[in-house]
């Protein structure tokens, strides 16, 4: 699921960073090694914080999701909602690796607060319904 990566690239765009490619790194979404050792260089690098370092992380938690790195994508997620509790793809993205632990009631919750802080958010609902379904909740 790439739920934050055209969002960090905006961000990242509109900050300068001492490395470009690490920006590159951190924004880019086919090789999921090298998005999180980007965005780990991007973290590192002191030049982020509140919002735009909530996006990275959320970027990175992807990347981590992509590669089955479960427990290091919910550690990122978590730290992205920290940063900015208003920020309802991380939410999503959270409840979806959740979702994939079978961590359903978890998930449903984290669904709840993106649709709470964004109505229109379609997956969202999706991921909500899916969710709802598997646990028989027709």
């Amino acid at each position: 699921m790439r739920f934050a990566v055209l969002s960090l690239m905006l961000v990242l765009g509109l900050v300068s960073v001492t490395r470009a490619d690490m920006k590159e790194d951190c924004s880019q979404n086919a090789d999921f090694d090298r998005q999180v050792s980007g965005c780990t260089a991007v973290i590192n690098s002191g030049k982020f914080s509140g919002e735009a370092l909530a996006f990275v992380y959320a970027a990175r938690g992807s990347a981590y999701d992509e590669l089955g790195e479960l427990t290091h994508a919910i550690k990122d997620f978590d730290e992205a909602i920290q940063l900015n509790p208003r920020f309802p793809i991380a939410y999503v993205a959270r409840g979806h690796v959740l979702y994939k632990l079978g961590e359903y009631i978890y998930a449903i919750e984290d669904f709840n607060e993106a649709i709470r802080l964004d109505p229109k958010l379609v997956k969202a609902y999706y991921n909500r319904g899916t969710t709802l379904n598997d646990l028989g909740k027709h």
